[in-house]
């Protein structure tokens, strides 16, 4: 701890023996400095990603925010995880900030659109993503979304036709979780996949 230039090699060495735990805790200690924190960030994201764990995911984007409040990409990450974890107010105002900021901008485009749908606005959230093309919209990730979405809003012949694409996402737990009750729920109505 009295010397932080060495903790990174050590986070590396821990991380590298699959010593995960240890690794976090080490590059934690390097985040929460001034010195080489954006790369210990960027180490505990792609730990994080790995392990798909989106409480981790959350803590790095608001860290990196902390660091940089221009940075776009974690003002977007903290305020599509905050949704997509407790879906409070602060996350919901940050998306409609950026997407009010950067209307033309895709990706908070579709988290502006999932905050207006967790606040039952989900009409409301198609038409924000009805503004994208139809190849953005076919983007896995885009599609998984846009198929819950329009799930919700009972257009199951049309989200039936953004399945195959939303099949294809790579998906953090609690985003699969809103993505198999969106596909259970079209099945229901049985509309063949």
């Amino acid at each position: 701890k009295s010397r932080p230039d060495r903790l990174a090699p050590i986070a590396q060495l821990a991380e590298g023996w699959g010593y995960i735990s240890e690794a976090e805790e080490a590059w934690w200690m390097i985040a929460t400095g001034r010195e080489n924190a954006k790369p210990a960030l960027v180490a505990l994201q792609r730990l994080y990603q790995s392990s798909q764990n989106s409480h981790g995911l959350l803590r790095v984007a608001k860290r990196a925010l902390e660091l940089d409040p221009t940075d776009l990409v974690a003002a977007n990450n903290c305020a599509s995880l905050g949704l997509l974890l407790t879906g409070d107010g602060s996350a919901r105002r940050l998306a409609a900030k950026l997407h009010l900021e950067y209307p033309t901008n895709t990706v908070f485009s579709a988290t502006y659109a999932f905050a207006l749908h967790l606040e039952g606005k989900t009409a409301a959230a198609l038409k924000v993503l009805e503004t994208l093309n139809e190849a953005q919209l076919r983007h896995p990730a885009m599609a998984a979304y846009y198929f819950v979405m329009l799930v919700e809003n009972g257009d199951m012949e049309r989200a039936n036709t953004y399945l195959a694409a939303a099949n294809q996402a790579v998906l953090l737990p609690e985003e699969q979780k809103l993505f198999t009750a969106a596909t259970r729920k079209l099945l229901d109505n049985h509309v063949k996949p």
